[in-house]
């Protein structure tokens, strides 16, 4: 990592040191006159303190000073015995007390509890020679059970007896706590500051022991839990404990003891009541917890045990050059700030962020996360709520886990994961590349080359393994075995797609399972980048969308390869968005079955579409539709293959060029092949192209130990000036074929072969060539273009019908030949070169509902002396209806309802066109309405009017219709 942000420090030791030069030459302890008879002699330079009240139990002794200071070198000595298990003192003079020199115990081996609500200040000469517990409190009261020790007026010590329980601030600003000195315990024991706020540029050591730093909010009561030998401060109801004499005399605020703001330099961050601001601690373990923010800057935290780091806030963490961040726990580490987690910390030379057991970012709010993570338990990122929370990352995240990896959404530049357990996240959404790692990451060219996104589960080992240090002060870290995890990767939509670039490489890996949604690597002014999943375990799930990766250059490759496992997917689309790139290549490779939805490799002009290739190796495949179109211009379809070692289903296979040559389609499955329409063609006009088609490719479906079953299969190839070579199509099966229909059109048709014990098809259609040969189990025919006779065929075909194609019957030739007739005396030389021959109306119609998924239907209206008639082409059939309506009448009212819209401004004209158009659309849509729907074909989704002359002019999409309420552009018929 490298230097975001310049150097950031607290600005606190100065004005420190101003406030220690203000001591009084005589600064001593000053005690209180009468209450607990203490009693302070100098001897030998040291202040001996005697005296106090003890409480019933005689294991608690109590001091009351007036003031409380201690100058450099000076001493204040303690006198114990035996007995006292704690000593307890107070400062009622309305003074914070300002330590620079040594707090000792002599005598016995007693805690000690200071407690000045006015504050107390540690300058940097200041120690600790004491046997036990040392606690500072700015509290106004310390409870012993329903009794209070009160720091101001009188005290029935005798009632206060055992341990103290907990801590009451009942002001509305309690004061600080600051240090500026190196304060250590000795092996074992608890240090504890607890205070309105809590600044410490100093280091905090308790070795073995526990530290504790508690910033509260005015009126919060802490209670004291001890679990074992960890000591723990809890937010405690005061209606269930009382309340202590309330503190009326002077508080010292921070910027008054400065004489100014106290903030981090560098910055805007002031340090504000209810913070706690740490730079050093060193423990066994350590709770750093704030009534506002949590603020550490080049902090060292070391601990052997574990590290929580609490804000009601923020926690907000930095490092800097000369000084970079650590912080480090030999057990959990847990970092919760309840509205937001600030870490930017890229200047340690390896890890900041470690511990040997479970590493948590808790937060309701922005988690941003700009550096390196490493732990041996699981590293998880949670809300208030215990559910996985969001986290962002401006310059560079890298985390690495022994155990599982548990997040929420993540936005922010690239992002590397590795564990030995399982990622579990939800949307990611990459932003940018990661400029500012450096080092020997092996990822580092992938990382800041893009907008990348690596994620690796199940690995044996990690490249960054947690590091903690085996001691702290003396005291041994534990070793932490990391739960058993399967290695699975869970995670939402991946977003790695780029406005204005490259879209950046997704990388996935794990022995396990994976499961993703959509994933999308797009390019805005660029390419697609690739995306590769590689695991050798169980199976890979995609939702919600599955894969997309285009660009204004190529779209990106696609390649999931799962070594032993399967592989589910919603959707896979790489394509390309400009007229000069390539669709992307898409390859799927498993050990067990493939499940996939659509998959798109296209191309949108000159470029190529992309190859489909699906293989599983002792397994089935599963896809929705495969389309490899390039619908404009000269570029070439891409090839499908399909290769299963059970069984394979498909959707519609689409494979199209304009004026290239249309892809291959292969399937090939030991068990059955179920396939929808399967179309392999090129079609050039010469308004978008050439007017010359390229070739189609040949279909190939085997099923060695099974059956086929299709619906249509097309190899065509038709241009307005010249058509293509026609592909092959050879279906071979074990036990039977069972088609749809065959389309087979080119200058030069290809062959037809069927291989099966039992064959069924609907219409063979072919148009175009010469010759046609077709192979029908062991029987061979090759005759002149329509006419094969069913009669020549096998007993054991059935539905082969050529002869019968293209079923455009001879009133609907007739009827194209008249219309087209009369616009050619309007239109004069050319025209024929601009429109298809009627015998290929319902091959263009099919064709149409296989490229676009959508119904067309061509309605030839005629106004007859006595009766309208429709006559509707479908990509199937023919339709006739009529209605007893005069053609005179009818273009009455068309003569009429032109008039009429041409004169909309007057209201009289556009009722009377709002009537003429309810009447247009009973005659003329109306009865087309209930035909389909009578006869089933009621879900046509487009229409293309012929109309008898006269009726030519009529605006369609302004009739009305009465009983809807809605025009006919808004209607589906």
């Amino acid at each position: 990592m490298k230097s975001v942000f310049s150097s950031v420090s607290v600005v606190i030791l100065t004005g420190i040191q101003g406030a220690i030069a203000l001591l009084p030459a005589d600064a001593q302890p000053v005690p209180a006159s009468g209450g607990t008879g203490t009693q302070v002699h100098l001897r030998d330079g040291r202040f001996d303190i005697d005296g106090g009240q003890l409480s019933g139990d005689r294991a608690n002794l109590f001091h009351d000073f007036e003031q409380f200071n201690l100058d450099r070198n000076q001493i204040a000595n303690f006198l114990s015995n035996p007995e006292i298990r704690n000593i307890l003192s107070r400062v009622t003079g309305g003074d914070a007390s300002l330590i620079n020199g040594l707090l000792q115990i002599s005598g016995g081996n007693s805690n000690l509890y200071l407690m000045n609500p006015s504050g107390i200040v540690f300058g940097p000469s200041a120690q600790l020679n004491l046997p036990a517990d040392f606690t500072a409190t700015t509290a106004n009261g310390i409870a012993f059970g329903s009794n209070w020790f009160n720091a101001i007026g009188s005290n029935d010590y005798a009632s206060l007896t055992g341990s103290p329980t907990g801590f009451a601030f009942t002001m509305g600003q309690p004061g600080l706590i600051f240090n500026a000195a190196d304060l250590e315990l000795s092996q074992g024991n608890q240090l504890t500051l607890a205070a309105g706020t809590v600044a410490s540029t100093g280091q905090l050591s308790a070795p073995g022991g526990q530290v504790t730093v508690t910033a509260v909010a005015g009126g919060d009561r802490l209670r004291i839990r001890q679990t074992g030998h960890i000591l723990q401060l809890e937010i405690e109801n005061p209606v269930a404990t009382g309340s202590p004499i309330p503190w009326t005399l002077p508080i010292t605020s921070l910027p008054e003891l400065l004489a100014g703001e106290a903030r981090l330099t560098g910055t805007s961050v002031a340090i504000a009541p209810g913070d706690v601001a740490v730079r050093g601690v060193n423990a066994q373990t350590a709770t750093l917890s704030a009534a506002g923010n949590l603020i550490s800057e080049s902090g060292q935290m070391l601990t052997t045990g574990d590290l929580t780091l609490q804000a009601q806030d923020t926690v907000r963490l930095r490092d800097s050059v000369s000084t970079p961040l650590a912080i480090q726990a030999g057990g959990d580490l847990l970092i919760q700030g309840d509205r937001a987690i600030d870490i930017l910390a890229l200047n340690h030379p390896e890890t900041p962020f470690q511990s040997a057991g479970n590493l948590t970012l808790v937060s309701d709010g922005v988690v941003s996360a700009d550096s390196h993570f490493a732990n041996g338990g699981q590293f998880s990122i949670l809300n208030l709520a215990n559910e996985p929370g969001n986290f962002v990352s401006l310059y560079d995240p890298i985390i690495s886990s022994t155990g599982d990896v548990l997040f929420g959404n993540y936005t922010g530049v690239a992002l590397k994961i590795e564990t030995l357990g399982s990622i579990v996240g939800g949307n990611i959404t990459i932003t940018g590349p990661d400029t500012s790692l450096v080092g020997s990451d092996p990822d580092i060219p992938i990382l800041t080359g893009g907008r990348a996104l690596i994620l690796r589960a199940g690995l044996p080992s990690l490249f960054n393994p947690p590091n903690t240090p085996q001691t702290v002060g003396g005291a041994t870290f534990t070793s932490f075995t990391p739960p058993s995890s399967s290695g699975n990767i869970t995670l939402g939509n991946i977003t790695t797609s780029a406005p204005s670039s490259d879209g950046g490489p997704v990388i996935l890996s794990t022995p396990g399972n994976i499961t993703v949604g959509n994933i999308d690597s797009r390019a805005g002014f660029g390419s697609g980048a690739r995306f590769s999943v590689t695991y050798e375990g169980r199976s890979l799930t995609t939702s919600r969308g599955g894969g997309t990766t285009d660009g204004t250059g190529d779209g990106g490759n696609i390649s999931i390869t799962s070594q032993s496992g399967s592989v589910t997917t919603s959707s896979l689309s790489s394509f390309a968005t400009t007229s000069v790139g390539n669709g992307g290549n898409v390859r799927v490779n498993a050990d067990r079955n493939i499940t996939i939805g659509n998959v798109n490799a296209t191309a949108s002009g000159e470029g190529n579409g992309g190859a489909v290739q699906l293989r599983s190796s002792n397994g089935s495949i599963t896809t929705g539709d495969i389309l490899t179109l390039v619908p404009f211009n000269s570029g070439n379809g891409g090839a499908v293959t399909i290769n299963a070692a059970t069984m394979a289903q498909t959707g519609d296979i689409a494979t199209f060029a304009e004026s290239g040559n249309a892809g291959s389609v292969r399937i090939s499955a030991s068990s059955n092949i179920t396939a929808e329409n399967i179309s392999s063609s090129t079609s050039s006009s010469s308004s978008s192209g050439t007017g010359s088609a390229g070739n189609a490719g040949n279909v190939t479906i085997t099923s060695t130990s099974g059956s086929v079953t299709t619906g249509i299969l097309i190899t065509q190839s038709s241009g307005s000036s010249s058509d293509g070579r026609a592909g092959n199509i050879s279906v071979s099966a074990s036990t039977s074929i069972s088609i749809n229909s065959i389309f087979n059109r080119g200058s030069e048709l290809g062959s037809i072969e069927l291989g099966a014990e039992n064959i069924s098809t609907g219409d063979v259609n072919f148009f175009g060539g010469s010759e046609f040969s077709a192979t029908v189990g062991s029987s061979s025919q090759q005759q002149s273009q329509r006419q094969v006779d069913p009669s020549e065929l096998p007993e054991d075909v059935t539905g082969l019908n050529p002869a019968r194609s293209p079923q455009i019957s001879e009133e609907t030739v007739q009827i194209e030949a008249n219309r087209r007739r009369e616009f050619e005396d309007i239109i004069q030389p050319g025209f024929e070169r601009e429109f298809a021959a009627a015998q290929d109306i319902r091959y263009t119609l099919t064709a149409i509902e296989q490229q676009t998924r959508t119904k067309s239907a061509v309605v030839y209206v005629f106004a007859e002396e006595d009766q309208i008639r429709f006559r509707v082409e479908t990509g199937r059939r023919a339709i006739e209806t009529s209605i007893p309506e005069s053609r005179a009448s009818l273009l009455a009212k068309v003569e009429q309802f032109y008039e009429d819209t041409q004169n909309v401004a007057s209201n009289s004209s556009a009722d009377a066109a709002s009537e003429t158009a309810k009447y247009l659309y009973s005659v003329l849509i109306k009865p087309i309405e209930q035909k389909l729907e009578e006869v089933g074909e009621d879900s046509v989704d487009n229409f293309l009017f012929s109309m008898d002359s006269g009726l030519r002019l009529i605006p369609l999409a302004a009739l009305y219709d009465a009983e809807s309420g809605k025009f006919c552009r808004e209607i589906q018929l």
